[in-house]
């Protein structure tokens, strides 16, 4: 059964979960439809929560980054997803 999230299409299983958003978001896929479903997905929620409870004091950008750079995930990647998101 194909992932609805993606509609149908079979993101390249050899890319990081960030490069499935970014070729989701750049095949004209809706985010606002992919953050509804990551919404009702009860891991989704709690991973949310946690999150919260880790950023502390930083602002979220501050946070994604520095997680992103722990993670070994490219700076630029998050800022090209961001971007498209409309978030600065």
């Amino acid at each position: 059964m194909p992932n609805p999230i993606f509609n149908g299409k079979k993101p390249n299983i050899g890319n990081s979960p960030l490069n499935q958003v970014l070729q989701f978001i750049n095949s004209g896929g809706d985010i606002n439809v992919l953050v509804r479903q990551m919404m009702n997905n009860p891991q989704a929620n709690q991973m949310m929560a946690q999150a919260k409870n880790m950023v502390g004091n930083r602002t979220p950008k501050e946070f994604v980054l520095q997680m992103a750079q722990q993670q070994g995930i490219d700076s630029n990647q998050i800022m090209q997803l961001a971007n498209k998101m409309g978030l600065k």
